[in-house]
């Protein structure tokens, strides 16, 4: 566990968390949201599929918080495997 930590503060996916400008508290909770799905896509791109979801599950928790629920649920449903196809009725 202290290697994977280490390994991903040193590609920077933990560094955006731990970012002082980060917690400041004039940061809007949906830019919060909006960096941390961007840091998960970029973790999952580099195949740390585990870190991604760890990433996107508290984005979502941001996301909720600033009042977006459509992007809270888009990212909720990418998790979980959707394809968002429409049906039609």
């Amino acid at each position: 566990m202290e290697e994977l930590y280490t390994e991903l503060l040193t590609r920077n996916y933990l560094g955006t968390m731990l970012d002082p400008y980060f917690w400041r508290e004039d940061v809007k909770d949906y830019e919060k949201a909006t960096r941390l799905e961007y840091v998960g896509r970029k973790a999952e791109r580099e195949g740390y599929g585990d870190v991604a979801t760890m990433l996107y599950v508290k984005a979502i928790q941001y996301y909720e918080k600033a009042g977006w629920f459509g992007s809270a649920l888009q990212l909720r449903r990418k998790i979980l495997g959707h394809k968002n196809k429409r049906v039609k009725g």
